[in-house]
């Protein structure tokens, strides 16, 4: 499947408005809409639609694979630098996080809830590095990784609520005690 939205694409400014009218009216209702009463309310042409999504089941997707294209792009420079410390990343990836917080709201109201496991994941190698993880360390990150997407989503769902040192501090909590709290799972 072709990527639908780049920066490229939502830099000009006909098509960010066509977006934001397909976006408004694909949340106006709980249910997912059909094309045809997306285009309708969005006053939008189908061809339209479908120059800016596959199809409406596929908006919240284009949504997970652009931001966690721009995220990894992010990270890889960041993991790459030898005296990188979690705190850095995880900093990073709460600025990430609330630059992008529209989209994040929306994929947290409407997505399956990977997109946060996968940026977790983007740091898992540098983590299993940092904190001397054992090579059979699976379940030990699979749970931690969990523990980490509860806070995130929790913040998002919260409007941001708490500052982002706080919630900083709450993973940077669960980070350092992981290598005690969970290694006793590791047979």
């Amino acid at each position: 499947m072709k990527q639908k939205l780049t920066d490229k694409k939502l830099k000009d400014k006909r098509f960010r408005k066509t977006e934001k009218a397909i976006i408004e009216v694909f949340f106006s209702n709980k249910k997912v809409l059909s094309a045809r009463v997306v285009v309708k309310r969005a006053k939008i042409s189908r061809s339209t639609l479908y120059r800016h999504h596959e199809s409406v089941y596929g908006i919240v997707p284009d949504y997970e694979s652009y931001i966690l294209e721009k995220y990894s792009k992010l990270m890889r420079i960041l993991v790459r630098r030898e005296k990188v410390r979690a705190k850095t990343l995880y900093y990073q990836m709460l600025v990430f996080i609330l630059k992008n917080g529209d989209i994040f709201r929306m994929i947290i109201k409407r997505g399956n809830g990977q997109l946060l496991g996968r940026m977790v994941q983007r740091i898992k190698p540098k983590l299993t590095k940092l904190y001397r993880l054992p090579k059979n360390c699976e379940k030990i990150l699979a749970i931690y990784e969990k523990e980490i997407v509860g806070v995130l989503e929790n913040w998002i769902r919260n409007d941001f609520e708490e500052d982002e040192t706080m919630i900083l501090s709450d993973i940077m909590y669960l980070t350092e005690t992981m290598r005690a709290r969970l290694m006793p799972l590791v047979k």
